[in-house]
């Protein structure tokens, strides 16, 4: 649902925009959302003006003190939209009318010079309070960088050393299992270096079987997916634990969803393709037999001692 000022905005009709403002309408469309428990919104219209590019509205807008740093349900502010766009003007007139990035938004756009400042303002004492998002107080600027920065290199390298967690912390799952979805190799492999994947993630190979990947890299998502589990096998990734919702190891995961190269790929570091200590409905063979996976059926049957 759209106000009338983001209608304007959105298909360009500044004289319409400079109408609506002259009658004393709300420059941020403030609106409470019907959630539980309610919530606010406001600043479509300054979003619709980085999304679209619209300078000349964007200042007829502040010029009525519209925010910059709005709060646009589920859609990021409008300097974070600005910045996203990599629209110049309207960062430099959004900042200049008090525009400003916090740290979960810098590690979502990879902004490694603003990272940098942030850290160094929180070593010296120096942190603007705009800097930690109101529902992350207390949290650390390197950890809010990794919300959004596991993939981007440039923010790993900063916010990394200073992430004050043990190795064998389960925090570090989500992040590795974000790096593995959307992340790069060396941005996994950076994460690598800082956690004890197999105390912080037994099930990271399950995650890597399931679910769909975009190519990425310039790799088939099937081979992005053996490239990155290798790396986790080989830093310490086990075998031989079990999902809870499954009770199914990542070579049963990966017989069930048919991924071959998974499969050659666990065999070969020592899975058990029979695994008699499984529900019987759990176990390589009954996933592969049941999701019609006849060419994994041929691979198990190639490993299997009885065979």
């Amino acid at each position: 649902h759209e106000g009338l000022l983001s209608l304007a905005v959105r298909f360009d009709k500044p004289e319409i925009l400079a109408l609506l403002l002259g009658l004393g309408f709300d420059p941020d469309e403030r609106r409470r959302l019907d959630l539980d428990p309610p919530e606010d919104t406001w600043g479509q219209p300054l979003r619709n003006c980085a999304e679209y590019g619209r300078l000349q509205m964007a200042e007829m807008l502040v010029a009525c003190d519209a925010d910059p740093n709005a709060h646009i349900y589920a859609s990021g502010t409008p300097l974070f939209v600005a910045f996203g766009k990599k629209d110049h003007a309207l960062i430099e007139l959004f900042e200049k009318h008090g525009g400003y990035l916090d740290a979960e938004m810098v590690g979502w756009l990879g902004l490694a010079e603003k990272a940098q400042q942030m850290l160094d303002d929180e070593a010296a004492g120096r942190l603007r309070k705009e800097a930690i998002p109101p529902s992350a107080e207390g949290c650390p600027v390197a950890e809010l960088l990794l919300i959004g920065g596991v993939n981007h290199t440039g923010i790993l390298k900063l916010a990394l050393p200073r992430v004050q967690r043990a190795r064998d912390d389960p925090w570090w799952a989500k992040k590795l299992d974000e790096g593995c979805g959307r992340g790069d190799i060396g941005c996994l492999r950076l994460l690598l270096e800082h956690c004890d994947v197999a105390a912080c993630a037994p099930t990271i190979l399950q995650e890597i079987a399931g679910g769909e990947w975009p190519e990425s890299q310039g790799f088939r998502p099937e081979k992005e997916r053996a490239i990155k589990a290798t790396m986790l096998l080989d830093a310490g990734a086990r075998l031989d634990t079990r999902d809870e919702w499954s009770r199914s190891t990542p070579l049963a995961h990966a017989c069930r969803e048919g991924r071959i190269e998974l499969v050659r790929l666990f065999l070969a570091r020592g899975a058990d393709p029979v695994e008699a200590d499984a529900e019987p409905w759990a176990t390589p063979r009954a996933w592969a037999q049941k999701m019609k996976h006849d060419d994994v059926l041929r691979i198990l049957s190639d490993h299997s001692p009885n065979s």
